[in-house]
């Protein structure tokens, strides 16, 4: 790869990650309790959606330890892409414990933008201890089940977790996880 490429495709990642709508904007308003409360209703209004979509998904709700809901994650590429979006974490009682930031960043042929809503479901303690420390992270070729009438009914944890995505504008044909990274922040 020529240097100037190099530095071109570095550019554009670089803007890509600036011009992701909305992240880290509870930690960066200093705690604001207005923010907090908005991604709170957003969080509780997707998981209705979810359930709507898909009431098999009741048996990861029973099942999962916590569960991290992102509401909007905005996705878009030419070449290079990026993406990202703020989250909600809530315990097996329902309680928020924290709040979460993703970001993704992709490098290929791709070109267009998407956003879509996603819910990662925590098997276990130690599942969630890794996204709690910050070690959650997919491998390239992991992808989250769109989110429709039964789908979660054939679908079961990987590692500890299980992944759902539901589309809100744009094309989706697959919701791919690779390199997706998130920052959890407690309440």
């Amino acid at each position: 790869m020529t240097k100037t490429l190099s530095i071109a495709l570095f550019t554009s990642a670089a803007l890509c990650l600036t011009a992701l709508p909305g992240c880290s904007s509870y930690r960066d308003s200093g705690g604001d309790a207005t923010i907090a409360i908005t991604r709170e209703a957003s969080a509780q209004a997707t998981i209705s959606e979810f359930k709507t979509a898909d009431p098999t998904l009741s048996k990861f709700f029973d099942s999962a330890i916590a569960w991290a809901v992102f509401p909007d994650i905005g996705k878009g590429a030419v070449i290079v892409g990026g993406a990202g979006g703020d989250g909600v974490v809530f315990n097996r009682a329902g309680t928020v414990v924290g709040y979460s930031t993703m970001r993704q960043l992709s490098v290929g042929a791709a070109i267009g933008g998407q956003n879509y809503s996603q819910i990662i479901f925590f098997q276990d303690e130690a599942a969630f201890s890794r996204f709690r420390t910050n070690r959650t992270d997919f491998s390239a070729n992991a992808s989250a089940v769109v989110a429709r009438s039964g789908a979660a009914a054939a679908n079961d944890y990987t590692q500890g977790l299980a992944v759902f995505a539901k589309p809100k504008a744009g094309v989706m044909a697959e919701a791919s996880l690779g390199g997706q990274k998130y920052e959890y922040i407690a309440k």
